[in-house]
């Protein structure tokens, strides 16, 4: 019921057109690179639309929309995206490259763990990135002031950060984000959380949380270098 009123209001937001409501629309399972059509995705895209009009500095929706009225329908996007864009088989085929580069880079100290003070590796991606990386390791961020959970907002980023001590080393997962509330760039942080309830786990913990899911056919790892 909940969902089926989200969807009336950005309805109501949207005014009426040529199209039926929003609401009225059947979603279906259909082929080609969407996947899954009908009021769903219509509306998916509609607060897509919004939120890259918002981080823009532009009117959203022709002006009918403010801020608060955003957050409360980005729940409608993020449940879209939960159900087409998160899948574990859609996934493992389309980021298990990238979460083995990762756990590549997190190994070897470029994730920050290694004797001499660590490195970084920047990947530059997209929403749809963001989301398998969540998917394959289990990971949410239940709360991420003022969007809803688990939103994957223009110039969001995840961060895994490897920290070496006891003769371990952990990671710790953070999702980091801006409000556009000014021009400055300014990120808030949030903690990401693993299966285990918690923003950090042993990176062998994660080696072998990526083990069962990363589809070893998708991985296109550069030959080691020659000593």
């Amino acid at each position: 019921a909940r969902y089926e009123g989200r969807l009336a209001a950005l309805q109501a937001l949207l005014g009426r057109g040529v199209a039926p409501p929003l609401q009225s629309i059947p979603d279906v399972v259909a082929g080609g690179a969407v996947g899954w059509l009908g009021g769903s995705f219509v509306a998916s895209s509609w607060i897509e639309a919004m939120l890259l009009q918002f981080g823009a500095g532009l009117p959203m929706a022709y002006g009918r929309v403010a801020p608060p009225q955003l957050y409360e329908m980005l729940e409608l996007h993020v449940y879209y995206r939960a159900i087409a864009d998160r899948g574990l088989s859609i996934e493992r085929r389309g980021e298990s490259n990238l979460l083995a580069h990762v756990l590549r880079d997190l190994a070897s100290g470029a994730g920050g763990a290694s004797p001499q003070g660590g490195g970084a590796s920047l990947y530059v991606g997209h929403d749809t990135n963001l989301d398998g990386l969540s998917a394959l390791l289990g990971l949410g961020w239940p709360a991420a002031p003022p969007y809803p959970a688990n939103t994957t907002v223009p110039g969001g980023m995840l961060r895994l950060t490897a920290t070496a001590a006891g003769g371990a080393t952990a990671v710790c997962a953070s999702f980091l984000y801006t409000r556009f509330e000014d021009a400055s760039g300014g990120m808030a942080e949030v903690d990401a959380l693993f299966p285990t309830g918690k923003p950090c786990i042993s990176l062998v913990q994660l080696t072998q949380l990526a083990a069962a899911v990363v589809d070893k056919r998708c991985v296109r790892l550069p030959a080691p270098s020659a000593s």
